[in-house]
């Protein structure tokens, strides 16, 4: 049921995008990030290992919520291996993300994002949580940025898993 539930919300939030994709005139940007995690709490932490991490954004033309802001549905995966038993952290946010500075001489901006996030430790199965994160960047040019996030979640069930995590990552805007 609750990978139901994922597929469900992830199908609507692409859709959400597609349609507001197909009322702009050019296409929408799209970001790659990679970069590095350390997992902070639960099971999910391996002692002493960065997982590696890749993100691909889909910026939603027309539909910040504040001014000069940006809307992106960001779906990000970790993974890392460590004694034999394989951790991965799968993420569907819809972020939202502002300028500190409007002029536009500040490259640096901050923001906020939710979702629902897909946590799996070793033979255990997937797990469906709600998640969310905070995240600050820095504009080095107009297509290339670092960001830095922190990401919280929810217990899976019983277990202790969970996907809180501190990352850094550099992308790209194509």
């Amino acid at each position: 049921m609750k990978r139901i539930i994922g597929v469900a919300l992830a199908t609507l939030a692409l859709t959400a995008a597609c349609a507001a994709i197909a009322q702009d005139e050019k296409p929408a940007n799209v970001q790659v990030r990679v970069g590095l995690v350390s997992i902070q709490k639960g099971d999910m932490r391996p002692a002493d290992t960065l997982w590696p991490t890749l993100a691909v954004e889909f910026v939603i033309p027309k539909v910040s919520v504040v001014n000069d802001g940006q809307t992106r549905l960001c779906l990000m995966y970790h993974t890392a291996k460590k004694s034999g038993v394989r951790g991965e952290i799968t993420a569907l946010t819809l972020d939202q993300q502002w300028p500190i500075d409007t002029t536009g001489t500040n490259p640096v901006y901050v923001g906020l994002g939710a979702g629902p996030y897909w946590l799996k430790t070793g033979d255990s199965g997937r797990t469906a949580v709600f998640g969310g994160k905070a995240f600050v960047g820095y504009n080095i040019t107009d297509t290339v940025y670092v960001q830095g996030e922190y990401h919280m979640t929810t217990r899976a069930s019983k277990r202790t898993d969970r996907g809180d995590a501190a990352l850094i990552t550099v992308g790209y805007r194509f």
